[in-house]
């Protein structure tokens, strides 16, 4: 098997940050990836809802500023610690944008995500480390195959490094006013986004991903199906159904080292394929 690369860059990831299922997607895979010895790196915000030491020592990247609303903020890129079988985990500090829940409203959101896009590169820069894979997850990353082929023209630090673009929720496409790339300094990835959106002013996020990414991926084949028709597509399945030789769709499965009815603590009767009696006495401890 060849060892790789792998870098993750995510809203959300257990055990440091999770509002659904995505956090747990997250941490799962790069447990899994970790443990069979591929290279792998994650990259979330430091939410104020981070429970955990947020940072150690100097920061990895940074201080570097990003303008929102007209003032310059400050950020760094910090080493989290975190579970040894999780790889290596960092967090993008910028208290704020990112000091307060996991998810905001408005154009304060395009901005928190944009930075947590334009610091992926920042790091790899940092650490003077090309990944061969960097997967990104929903909207709040998908800028970041079109960043990478912008700046593969100039850097060969991105000259071997492949795009996924996992799809988990299709219903949320970070569209924005066409100005919050401008504000935020990336005005210069306008060219890279949809033209019919350009032309109402607007950018879609994910669809800027689906357009630039290497490979995409969502939750299930059959979902992978339907988000290629009217009804499931949420107006991208035209853009998914001309990329479809990109899209594949893995079922998500379940990380038994934390989801085992065997040995789980917090249900009423542990329980097995061979002792199934039991399960019933977890549904009535619910009653």
């Amino acid at each position: 098997m060849e060892l790789l690369r792998i870098f993750y860059v995510c809203a959300e990831f257990v055990p440091l940050a999770k509002s659904g299922g995505l956090g747990d997607v997250t941490a799962g895979l790069t447990r899994y990836l970790a443990g069979v010895g591929h290279d792998v790196v994650t990259l979330l915000p430091r939410y104020g809802v981070i429970a955990a030491p947020a940072k150690t020592g100097s920061p990895v990247a940074g201080p570097g500023t990003v303008k929102y609303a007209g003032a310059n903020l400050a950020y760094s890129i910090y080493k989290q610690e975190t579970e040894s079988d999780l790889g290596r985990v960092y967090v993008v500090d910028c208290p704020e944008l990112f000091g307060d829940e996991i998810y905001a409203s408005g154009e304060r959101e395009a901005h928190r995500f944009l930075l947590l896009c334009r610091a992926a590169l920042e790091l790899c820069r940092a650490l003077h480390w090309s990944p061969d894979i960097m997967h990104c997850h929903d909207w709040h990353t998908a800028l970041i195959p079109a960043m990478l082929r912008n700046a593969a023209r100039t850097e060969s630090l991105w000259t071997n490094t492949s795009t996924v673009l996992t799809i988990h929720n299709i219903g949320y496409q970070g569209v924005f006013p066409a100005r919050v790339l401008r504000d935020a300094g990336l005005g210069d990835l306008l060219s890279l986004t949809d033209p019919e959106d350009l032309a109402r002013d607007e950018v879609n996020l994910l669809k800027t991903g689906i357009m630039h990414a290497d490979a995409l991926t969502t939750v299930s084949p059959t979902h992978a199906a339907e988000i290629r028709t009217p009804e499931f597509g949420m107006g991208l399945e035209d853009l998914l159904h001309r990329r479809g030789h990109r899209l594949q769709g893995i079922l998500n499965g379940v990380d038994y080292s934390l989801w085992n009815p065997e040995t789980d603590p917090t249900i009423e009767a542990h329980y097995s394929a061979g002792s199934l009696g039991n399960k019933a006495r977890n549904k009535t401890a619910l009653v």
